[in-house]
């Protein structure tokens, strides 16, 4: 069955990978974005085709208080961050989806939930 397409008219917005969106302690670019529940198969599925260029994960499954989002972070290193970046905006604004400055505190979320960073006892 074909996927639903969007309704929603949304233009493609650049997406920032400054220095914040880098962390250093993975080597990698993480872009978080809040994403309409029903387009996280599509969106990860998208990501992961594109094999090497970048790796999706849901961060939390229930991202606002209506649950109809959820925050998936994409992991990307230096090398493709450009063909990760033109593959993700286009992507956002097919599926509606909104890029969310990554934190700090969103940067140790992903960190504990990958299992580095951490100090192991």
């Amino acid at each position: 069955m074909p996927r639903a397409p969007i309704t929603e008219d949304v233009a493609a917005l650049p997406l920032d990978t400054g220095a914040a969106q880098f962390d250093p302690q993975g080597g990698v670019y993480t872009l978080f974005f809040s994403t309409p529940r029903p387009q996280i198969a599509y969106f990860k599925l998208m990501i992961e085709s594109y094999e090497g260029i970048a790796v999706g994960r849901t961060m939390q499954r229930f991202y606002d208080q209506a649950r109809t989002r959820s925050l998936i972070v994409v992991m990307a290193v230096p090398d493709f961050i450009a063909a990760a970046t033109a593959l993700l905006e286009e992507l956002a604004a097919e599926t509606a989806s909104t890029q969310i400055s990554a934190t700090p505190e969103l940067q140790e979320e992903l960190r504990r939930n990958l299992g580095y960073g951490a100090v192991r006892p």
